[in-house]
């Protein structure tokens, strides 16, 4: 179903059959169209936590939606899929499909140009999926042909138009090996904890996985969920959402030609944890033009200078990275002369000059690493 949901004569007609098993299939992003707060391209746990909240509320959209269909399918491009139905018993149950190294839109992301049909693809393929395995005996019972039907869509999106002469030739190629064994089906997800959180489970112990990384290789977490930034390998569920918020974060800025304010971005964490390696590796693919200050034995009188040469060295280029290593003991020292220098070195070039975004530790001993990208204004 297509925009608008829950609404016209089809859905009039839909919502009130009897006696047949109605799969009403969804866009994630129509979803979102149409005032249902669901995140995009964080976590698979998210996904499930936001849809499970909602679907369990009295009134909105998804509580419609599912009172018109025995499963509601919702499809996160070509990444995911959950299927969303009510047992025997009127409980609400969620079935997710997902690719756990990828997340909404990494594939989209690859692709140059603007792809059209994939839902129908999608579609298609699940209704060949169903009518293969006669049939359907219960919602467990969809999993199997919406893990296919991913798969072609995803052959359908990374596929290529071919020009022959004065001909324009679609392929229709089967899915791979690949494709169909990237995905994994996680039956039945419920939240778990005091809070709201869902889990996504794995099938062996963190001491069992340490150990097989270790004799294996990290092939060994190919079913857990995941995230890579150039060589930053991760598999915690906060740092996956924290990296690819800041890495949402920094892409949005760049594509923005008209802002001239800097995004500055302190990361905070113990010496050795990795703060300077994985904003790096993360900015790595921008290809930006940089500047590393080594600021970790640096006094109050060395700040402003650096800050002035870093402010100096890119007004004459259009994107800039810069970095500093951790600082220990200069407290926020940084905070109040970095960056009002950086809006001083170029206040006769870009009025307002001033980060659009900080972030500060709550503790005086916790070592800071800044970084700033920015665009200076022509």
């Amino acid at each position: 179903m297509h925009l608008p949901l829950g609404e016209g004569r089809l859905w009039d007609r839909i919502a009130t059959l009897n006696g047949a098993r109605r799969i009403l299939i969804v866009n994630a992003n129509n979803l979102r169209a149409s005032g249902v707060r669901l995140v995009r391209g964080l976590s698979w746990e998210l996904v499930v936590e936001d849809l499970l909240r909602q679907a369990r509320e009295t009134t909105g959209l998804l509580p419609k939606l599912l009172s018109g269909c025995d499963h509601l399918l919702v499809l996160f491009d070509v990444e995911g899929a959950a299927i969303l139905s009510r047992n025997k018993a009127s409980a609400l149950t969620l079935d997710l499909l997902f690719d756990p190294a990828r997340a909404e839109g990494d594939v989209e992301k690859e692709q140059a140009g603007d792809l059209f049909g994939k839902m129908n693809s999608f579609t298609t393929a699940l209704a060949r999926g169903i009518a293969e395995a006669g049939g359907l005996s219960g919602p467990g019972d969809l999993c199997d042909p919406v893990l296919r039907a991913l798969a072609w869509q995803r052959a359908f999106a990374q596929s290529r138009l071919t020009e022959r002469g004065d001909t324009l030739e679609f392929p229709m190629p089967e899915p791979s090996e690949a494709q169909l064994k990237c995905y994994r089906c996680e039956k039945n997800l419920a939240f778990h904890g005091p809070k709201p959180r869902v889990v996504v489970p794995r099938s062996t112990s963190n001491r069992e996985l340490a150990r097989g990384i270790v004799q294996k290789g990290l092939g060994v977490l190919s079913n857990v969920p995941s995230a890579r930034f150039g060589k930053l390998f991760t598999v915690d569920r906060t740092e996956i959402e924290g990296y690819r918020a800041i890495n949402r974060l920094i892409r949005s800025y760049l594509k923005d030609s008209g802002t001239t304010k800097p995004l500055s971005i302190a990361v905070f964490g113990p010496p050795g944890a990795g703060k300077s390696f994985g904003i790096n590796q993360m900015v790595a693919p921008l290809e930006l033009p940089g500047k590393v200050f080594n600021l970790s034995e640096a006094t109050a009188e060395d700040l402003p200078g650096s800050s002035t040469r870093s402010g100096t060295r890119t007004s004459r280029a259009e994107r800039h990275f810069a970095s500093s290593t951790s600082l220990i003991h200069t407290g926020f020292l940084w905070c109040r002369i970095s960056l009002p220098r950086c809006r001083t070195a170029h206040s006769a070039k870009a009025r307002g000059f001033t980060p659009s975004a900080a972030a500060c530790s709550s503790s005086p001993a916790e070592p800071a690493t800044p970084f700033a990208i920015w665009r200076p204004r022509r």
